[in-house]
């Protein structure tokens, strides 16, 4: 069983609530499953997080968002999964970021991939067509945080002017609350991630 977490989290996050009870990822153990855990590109357990730090300007490593992480990141965890665990096909639990990018994975390679490696997806709050939140009012706040991020060639959230001059920009135009949600404890993304997510919200597609 492969669990996916979503957009600002890592793998950590199946353990954080502990007002839900026992983790998911423990009850699947106990019930006999055999567990793994996939952490995105960025998330602080990823290779591009601890080995390329230093590059977190480089528009080349940050050029990507879910549709990346579907067409390559979900097929090289899976067969990992499939090489060291000797099954045939693998089950998939995804969360929010971790549910859209397996829809996407299954929209465009569900026949050339995913028929003959998944055996079921579970896919928990996906984010394909978001209209929980204002999006309309959220994405009009982050034009002016995409056109200065572009403007200073800022590609991920890992560049500490991310937290300084993006956050304030965030906070005046949109809001204080939103903001502290996603700078407090938050995992790193790239700005193309992020503004495809919103654009899904606004144009109401996917």
């Amino acid at each position: 069983m492969l669990l996916q977490h979503g957009h600002y989290m890592d793998s950590l996050v199946w353990f954080k609530e502990k007002r839900a009870g026992k983790p998911i990822p423990l009850q699947l153990f106990d019930a006999g499953y055999d567990v793994w855990l996939g952490n995105n590109r960025g998330s602080y357990n990823c290779e591009l997080q601890s080995s390329r730090q230093s590059q977190m300007n480089q528009r080349d490593v940050w050029d990507w968002s879910y549709a990346e992480m579907a067409k390559y990141d979900l097929p090289a965890f899976i067969l990992k999964v499939k090489q060291v665990s000797g099954r045939d096909k693998v089950s998939y639990i995804g969360y929010d970021q971790g549910a859209t990018q397996m829809l996407y994975g299954l929209a465009h390679w569900e026949k050339l991939f995913f028929q003959k490696h998944l055996s079921k997806a579970i896919l928990m709050a996906p984010c394909a067509k978001p209209k929980v939140m204002d999006y309309e009012k959220i994405f009009d706040g982050y034009k002016n945080v995409f056109f200065a991020a572009k403007q200073g060639m800022l590609y991920s959230s890992l560049d500490p002017r991310w937290k300084g001059k993006m956050r304030r920009l965030i906070c005046h135009k949109i809001s204080v609350e939103y903001c502290m949600t996603y700078f407090d404890d938050y995992q790193a993304t790239s700005m193309k991630a992020l503004e495809h997510m919103l654009q899904n919200g606004v144009e109401q597609r996917f």
